[in-house]
């Protein structure tokens, strides 16, 4: 009954000296299907369901969740782009990878039911992670001017049409004067 972890790109186990984790890069870059790059931190937390199965029909089970965690990840995130994996629906990515690693545990009878699958970090590598922030800075920013403009349109079209009229029927006024 006992609820364990699996880390994915990172690990903290065996570290004496520090509370920081330590990357493990095999792990953690990933190719997107846009053919980027992302660096992910993920915790599989799992338990196990049947004890007959998780004993006796996989060699070392917790290293075959991890890999096949691996695997679902890699799979989610190959199918989408990096701005969706990234900004847009990092839920949407657990949720998914959750599932799918749950269809391949059941494929392996494992007897291991997966909880929740939790992104720790999602990034682009080191490297070019200070082009990738410029990017959603420069996006962040066009959205904003793009509200700015729809906000002075609804403000100084109706004025401008106000004003229009007034002045149609100041004409149609001073015709008939």
């Amino acid at each position: 009954e006992s609820v364990r972890t699996a880390e994915i790109g990172f690990t903290t186990t065996g570290q004496r000296d520090s509370q920081e984790p330590r990357e493990v890069l095999a792990e953690a870059l990933m190719l997107t299907g846009d053919e980027n790059v992302v660096n992910i931190h993920a915790i599989v937390q799992y338990r196990v369901r049947d004890a007959g199965d998780y004993v006796f029909n996989i060699v070392r089970p917790d290293d075959a969740l991890k890999s096949a965690a691996e695997v679902a990840l890699r799979g989610i995130v190959g199918r989408n782009t990096i701005d969706y994996v990234l900004v847009e629906a990092r839920t949407a990515v657990e949720n998914q990878t959750q599932e799918f690693l749950q269809t391949l545990m059941n494929s392996y009878n494992s007897g291991i039911l997966v909880l929740r699958v939790t992104l720790q970090e999602v990034d682009a590598p080191a490297e070019v992670r200070e082009a990738f922030q410029d990017v959603v800075r420069a996006r962040e920013d066009r959205e904003r001017l793009e509200r700015e403009a729809e906000g002075y349109a609804a403000d100084i079209v109706p004025r401008a049409r106000g004003e229009k009229a007034k002045q149609i029927q100041e004409a149609t006024a001073y015709k008939e004067q």
